[in-house]
């Protein structure tokens, strides 16, 4: 049954409860009467054809009435209507519960029946009969007052799904709160843990998650609420709409995705250094909060003058480099700075981490070099990349190196980084990081 549907059914539902048309029904019937209706459905009402699941419930209880002379349609229709409400508002063992003493059994796949509305009930009773989620949203304080947010929780419970949110009002308070979530979960308490924020929100929940260990059946999700939001876009998760976020949250099958580690600090999208990780950290957050992702871009043009080479020297499975550099990534995932894809080719399930090494430009080349990464990525300046991948990735310098690790930045003259393989269960959207949606495992 598609969302529109179902939509339409519950429409139907409350037009049966408001008590119109209904006659000498008992609304205690439970669901028993919906699925034994048939000895009160006169048989022309029985022989109506499978084309009626595309017709809300309205218009097939209006043609029962229609073919009624007596009032014993309207009032099966009305037993159909009321245990199939009560059949919605209940929990999962008490659905189980009626279902099987209604003789309909535990099975996904609803009954066949000639009756097109009991079919219809027992077919969202099947579909509402899977475990609703119980979700712990980790919120970022910024985020708490967004009257998108509220709405997109609201609608999450309504839902059936259990939602409880714990908003951060300091640093480090994502991770404590992660950690608790992550006991409550061990308890079977929660079986979701949604970081609400930026990509630094992102970053300190999965990170937390990782290191305290999730337990089986809990899993993690994304509602994101940054500036940026570069692991999300890339990762398939709506960016503008809270609500479609909660519910990819709520029902997505999770994805096993890598985690890296920059000196034993966990971080899921991509490690950046050099000029862009300086315009990350210089952009103004009231820059970013009016003009979006543009604000890095504004940034970036103001500082170009100041833009300078670093030095280092670089280490990997067969590969070793030396030389004076613009910019690095080292990435899971493939965006940052907002929407600029670094790694272009970077998988998150994969084992293995995506380099990109910018070399120092001729002042005179840096201008056009500059504006053809920001339109077009790397691949408008692929002929003077240096890139590699590996497992392990090493950096060394004398001097220190601007380092954003996923939207926190830093100083540091060396580093190893490394991937450890399929570690966190993830619900994503649709999207080509994931290697077995390109024929992987």
């Amino acid at each position: 049954m598609t969302g529109r549907e179902r939509n339409q059914f519950r429409r139907s539902l409350g037009f049966l409860r408001s008590g119109h048309g209904a006659t000498g029904s008992s609304g205690d019937a439970g669901l028993a009467p919906a699925v034994g209706c048939k000895a009160a459905v006169p048989d022309r009402a029985r022989s109506i054809t499978s084309s009626t699941r595309a017709r809300s419930l309205a218009a097939t209880v209006t043609r029962f009435r229609g073919l009624a002379s007596d009032g014993s349609v309207a009032s099966a229709a009305d037993c159909v209507g009321r245990g199939a409400w009560r059949l919605l508002r209940c929990g999962p063992a008490e659905r189980q519960h009626r279902r099987e003493a209604a003789g309909i059994g535990i099975s996904t796949a609803p009954p066949v029946t000639a009756d097109p509305v009991a079919r219809l009930c027992l077919e969202i009773g099947s579909e509402r009969s899977d475990p609703v989620a119980k979700i712990r949203i980790i919120l970022h304080g910024k985020a708490a007052l967004d009257a998108r947010v509220r709405t997109a929780v609201s609608a999450l419970r309504q839902d059936g799904h259990g939602a409880e949110v714990r908003v951060t009002w300091e640093a480090g308070d994502a991770a404590r709160l992660t950690v608790e979530a992550v006991a409550e979960a061990g308890r079977g308490n929660i079986d979701c843990i949604v970081a609400g924020g930026g990509d630094g929100t992102i970053n300190e929940v999965f990170g937390a998650a990782y290191t305290a260990g999730l337990p089986t059946g809990c899993c993690l999700g994304i509602l994101p609420l940054g500036t940026a939001n570069d692991f999300a876009h890339s990762a398939g998760v709506p960016t503008q709409d809270p609500a479609a976020a909660l519910r990819l949250a709520a029902s997505a099958p999770p994805r096993w995705i890598d985690v890296g580690l920059v000196g034993g600090r966990p971080f899921v999208n991509l490690v950046s250094g050099g000029f862009g990780s300086r315009v990350t950290a210089e952009t103004d957050p009231e820059l970013k909060r009016r003009l979006g992702r543009l604000a890095y871009l504004i940034t970036g043009i103001s500082r170009f003058a100041e833009l300078s080479a670093s030095r280092g020297g670089f280490r990997a499975e067969g590969f070793a480099w030396d030389g004076r550099f613009l910019a690095l990534a080292i990435g899971n995932g493939r965006q940052a700075g907002g929407g600029v894809p670094l790694c272009p080719n970077a998988l998150i399930d994969d084992g293995l981490l995506d380099l990109m090494i910018l070399p120092e430009l001729d002042h005179m080349a840096r201008p056009d070099a500059f504006s053809r990464l920001l339109r077009e990525g790397p691949a408008g300046i692929r002929a003077e990349l240096v890139t590699t991948r590996s497992s392990w990735i090493e950096f060394e310098s004398d001097h220190d190196l601007n380092v954003n690790l996923d939207g926190e930045p830093s100083l540091l003259k060396r580093f190893r980084v490394e991937c450890r393989r399929r570690v966190l269960p993830v619900r994503l959207g649709e999207t080509p990081l994931v290697s077995a949606q390109r024929g992987g495992v």
